[in-house]
């Protein structure tokens, strides 16, 4: 009987040892199901945050753009949108002797008010969009036309935006 004894009890370790053992297999492949799950779900989180930054660094580029829009509509001193283009004329090239400034006809006097005493003369053209200028001489040109400015402003800001945000 002691021998009967001795054979179950190590029939039941045995088979002790085979369900922990068979318990850890299967918890390891439930483990890794479930990491599996985990690394898809966060693909998804990850797929959707790309998704809804692009969509806030369109908006914040949109919101910007507006912004300037209604400044250029309004009714601030037109010269102000034309002193920064003319101060930076005049830092390339000294008095601006020998420079034209061609701007649409609503923009003349603006545009007058902004060369000042600058030695820049300014000819009305209707071809050339209000709140935009073109500068040249013998050797330098400057063509600045807000259209196309907040166009590559609205890219940048969204880039930059967007690149912010990770």
């Amino acid at each position: 009987m002691l021998g009967q004894d001795a054979a179950t009890l190590r029939e039941l370790d045995q088979l002790k040892t085979a369900a922990i053992e068979e318990g850890r297999a299967q918890g390891k492949r439930e483990t890794e199901d479930l990491r599996k799950k985990l690394a898809t779900a966060i693909e998804a989180l990850d797929r959707q945050r790309t998704a809804n930054t692009g969509k806030a660094s369109e908006l914040i580029a949109d919101a910007a753009i507006a912004v300037i829009e209604a400044w250029l509509d309004s009714e601030v001193e037109r010269k102000d949108r034309f002193q920064p283009i003319v101060r930076g004329w005049l830092q390339r090239t000294g008095d601006g002797a020998g420079a034209v400034a061609k701007c649409n006809p609503a923009d003349a006097a603006a545009m007058r008010e902004a060369v000042g005493e600058a030695l820049i003369s300014v000819e009305p053209d209707a071809a050339i969009p209000v709140n935009s200028v073109r500068i040249a001489n013998a050797t330098l040109e400057i063509d600045h036309d807000w259209s196309a400015r907040l166009v590559e402003l609205r890219q940048a800001i969204a880039t930059a935006a967007d690149g912010a945000d990770r």
